[in-house]
């Protein structure tokens, strides 16, 4: 996102100081991945509901998916719309540092970003709440790391890098492992491995199809499930597997 300044009179008028403000505001936001895991129903044009779709045998095992991800994700998601409006929003800034202002359900965030030669300091603040996010990455949003302060949780760490053959890979810790997460986007498919010690938290391995959604899934000690595309969650129904798919299912991630 990017917005320029073209009128002098937006900043100092004619001054010697104009030159300060006039400047490209470059507002590169980390991957929105690093804040919120995607789940096989983060389509455009998806709706992700749980709601029970008209399938032969159901589509409980793409609801459970979605469901343990959100658990993985619950950490930040009391946020979500938050976090979604500033993914829409542009930013204004001065000296090339950007900030949003974002608001929603009775919270308002301010984001700024702060760039370096090759990188990028981020913080975010929730009024009310405090301080929400910060990190850095590098501008081209290829590598980074955010540390999130959600309210009334562990603190969770999100690092990502460039994976082989340059899709995008992301460890995310909550706590002491209480939930470990590593997410790949290779080409078409996501991989996530989940483990952790958290209660209700079920440990799955599971790959989809990032175009429509397709895909399998191991949950705990069962044996794999697989369903097939759709236009949201509750469209993908539980079919038989394709071992080909199944062959691809990530290993789980160190518990830390």
């Amino acid at each position: 996102m990017k917005l320029k300044m073209t009128a002098c009179a937006l900043a100092l008028g004619a001054s010697s100081g104009c030159d300060l403000f006039l400047t490209d505001v470059e507002g590169v936001l980390p991957p929105r991945a690093s804040i919120l895991i995607p789940n096989p129903g983060d389509r455009e044009g998806s709706e992700p509901t749980r709601r029970q779709p008209v399938c032969d045998d159901g589509n409980d095992i793409a609801t459970a998916i979605v469901g343990h991800i959100a658990n993985v994700n619950d950490s930040a998601a009391t946020q979500r719309e938050l976090i979604e409006a500033l993914y829409a929003a542009t930013p204004t800034g001065v000296a090339g540092v950007a900030n949003y202002d974002v608001e929603a359900g009775g919270t308002s965030m301010n984001v700024t970003l702060v760039p370096s030669d090759t990188d990028v300091a981020i913080t975010a603040s929730l009024d009310p709440g405090g301080q929400f996010i910060t990190g850095s990455y590098k501008k081209d949003g290829s590598e980074g790391t955010l540390t999130i302060s959600p309210e009334d949780r562990e603190l969770v760490v999100s690092t990502w890098g460039t994976a082989d053959g340059g899709g995008f890979d992301l460890k995310r810790v909550e706590g002491a492992g209480t939930i470990v997460a590593a997410y790949t986007e290779d080409g078409d498919n996501a991989r996530l491995g989940v483990v952790g010690t958290q209660e209700d938290l079920v440990n799955f391995v599971a790959i989809w199809n990032r175009g429509d959604g397709a895909g399998a899934a191991i949950e705990g000690l069962e044996d794999a499930g697989c369903w097939s595309e759709g236009d949201a969650v509750g469209d993908l129904c539980n079919e038989i597997c394709d071992e080909t798919l199944v062959d691809e299912l990530p290993q789980l991630p160190d518990l830390e």
